[in-house]
């Protein structure tokens, strides 16, 4: 189950208009954009493979953290998802953990972990 969070004063979240990312990627991409004050702070990348959803990137300038800007821009692509959600992280896992992504693979390498391949099921998710 996902958590739901609200944006602090000042702060919008929209889609970027144009998808120019769409050739870079084997399906088609969104990208939403957190404002604060019309200026960038954050952004998603959320991709659609045909099969399931991947969240690409999730970034938020560090002045801008701990506000929970990054939670709000995983629920916002969250709600549009009607198939499963996967993303690689190493450092987020507690982040994406408390969002109400599993742990379905651990990277390792000679037995040193480098990263976690994570998924949300639509079956977790809830309608925002």
């Amino acid at each position: 189950m996902v958590k739901q969070f609200s944006l602090p004063p000042g702060y919008q979240i929209r889609k970027l208009s144009k998808n120019f990312l769409d050739f870079l990627w084997y399906g088609t991409s969104e990208v939403y954009i957190a404002e604060y004050r019309n200026e960038e702070i954050g952004r998603i990348v959320f991709v659609d493979t045909g099969s399931k959803y991947l969240i690409h990137v999730v970034h938020v300038s560090p002045r801008h953290r701990r506000k929970k800007i990054g939670s709000y821009l995983v629920q916002t692509v969250v709600q549009l998802a009607d198939k499963p959600i996967y993303l690689s992280t190493l450092s987020a896992k507690d982040f994406y953990t408390r969002l109400g992504f599993t742990i379905e693979h651990q990277q390792e390498i000679f037995g040193f972990i480098y990263g976690y391949i994570m998924v949300l099921q639509p079956t977790t998710q809830t309608n925002l």
